[in-house]
């Protein structure tokens, strides 16, 4: 499968490496490519043109310039497709993390409203970067998902399980309220204990 991936920090740089490892061939897409001149895993490439490559799309940018990343790799390139939304809305406020937006919106819901002619499917963004092709580092975990086209779901789950994750689907794209409100156990939870990684698993009776 053709992956491309709109953004250039640690999270896309992860995930390109796992989707090589995996099979797939992956652009990663930067606003300056000149920032990934040692990047050797994969090919560094304009957001556009990263955009017009992959048959499914990664939004890995920070959340802040999510709107922008979108509009300099052009919204008609992210038509029909699967969209991978790894962002959290997470700021620092008073030295402290907080959500940007949440209980009655979210980051999915905001980008599917960006992109309404796209999948978007949450997911990747309940942990961080090292884990998200690796849950092995911790034994193995669950990954949740949420999006509007149970066919994009599958396409995201059959992604997750080749990294050896267990899926769980929430159900629609409004569900990315709960899993970026998660991501922010993670956070306090290792902030507290100093726990450079964690990640969750749903338990059922």
């Amino acid at each position: 499968m053709k992956i491309g991936i709109i953004g250039a920090g640690n999270v896309a740089k992860a995930l390109a490496k796992g989707l090589i490892q995996t099979g797939h061939e992956v652009q990663i897409g930067a606003r300056d490519t000149s920032k990934l001149m040692s990047w050797t895993i994969a090919p560094s490439v304009t957001l556009k043109e990263a955009a017009q490559f992959g048959q499914i799309l990664i939004l890995a940018p920070n959340f802040a310039g999510v709107e922008d990343a979108i509009q300099s790799a052009d919204p008609t390139l992210f038509v029909d497709k699967v969209i991978i939304d790894v962002t959290n809305p997470i700021a620092i406020e008073n030295g402290k993390f907080t959500l940007t937006i949440g209980t009655n919106d979210s980051a999915g819901e905001y980008i599917q409203r960006l992109l309404p002619n796209s999948h978007v499917v949450k997911a990747f963004n309940t942990v961080g970067a090292a884990l998200m092709t690796q849950p092995e580092i911790v034994g193995g975990a669950d990954m949740f998902i949420a999006g509007n086209s149970e066919i994009a779901k599958n396409t995201v789950t059959t992604i997750l399980q080749s990294f050896g994750w267990r899926v769980r689907d929430l159900g629609g794209i409004e569900n990315s309220r709960w899993l970026e409100a998660l991501v922010m156990v993670g956070i306090a939870y290792g902030m507290k204990h100093q726990v450079q990684h964690n990640a969750f698993q749903l338990k059922t009776a």
